[in-house]
């Protein structure tokens, strides 16, 4: 029961987190938008597997590593800023597309893999998510808590990320918002294009 109450907090506390619209939330709505909710729920699945891959990071010390070796978190934190302020000015710069990817209009729709990719790298764009997990980990599971109950804690945040983005590719492919989208692409892509340049000078700066 003890490790139940564990994992609910945390999983409360993740919700809470993800409940205020970043990066990740941008990537899989616009996928959806843009394109179909297969492409969205792809997108989906690739930050959950980005989360997946951060949060194992987290849980098993590597955060200690960027400690040791700040370059390395710098490093990471530059990389990562430059690819999204490149996705936020091929939004920014194309009013029928978007991202790297042609438009339903202009081309075919992007494979699932690319969609996967898309997804992916938006997510390990932000070497901060490693503090983000690491701090909710820090909350909630003791040290002298067994091994797998922290293996258990990265497979709920990665379930966490997967069902909640899915949801989002749900909502943001219906037909009434797809609709909206195809009257208003222009500036749709271009406020996709600004909140993206502004998530990468936000990883730079801090």
């Amino acid at each position: 029961m003890e490790y139940v109450n564990v994992f609910g907090l945390m999983v409360i506390i993740h919700i809470l987190t993800m409940s205020i619209p970043g990066i990740n939330f941008i990537a899989v709505t616009q996928a959806s938008i843009r394109f179909s909710k297969r492409m969205g729920i792809a997108t989906a699945a690739g930050i959950a597997t980005g989360a997946l891959i951060w949060a194992s990071a987290a849980a098993f010390g590597i955060g200690l590593l960027f400690e040791t070796y700040p370059w390395m978190y710098h490093a990471l934190k530059w990389l990562g800023g430059g690819y999204i302020l490149y996705i936020g000015a091929k939004f920014w710069f194309s009013s029928k597309g978007g991202a790297n990817e042609p438009t339903k209009e202009n081309g075919p729709a992007p494979t699932y893999f690319r969609s996967f990719l898309f997804g992916l790298m938006t997510n390990l764009s932000n070497p901060k998510s490693i503090l983000l997990f690491g701090s909710i980990f820090t909350t909630v599971l003791h040290p002298v808590f067994p091994q797998w109950v922290r293996i258990t804690a990265v497979l709920v945040i990665f379930l966490n990320v997967l069902w909640w983005h899915t949801a989002l590719a749900l909502l943001f492919s219906s037909k009434p918002i797809q609709s909206t989208y195809i009257r208003h692409r222009k500036w749709m892509n271009r406020l996709a294009g600004f909140l993206f340049i502004l998530f990468g000078l936000q990883i730079l700066i801090q």
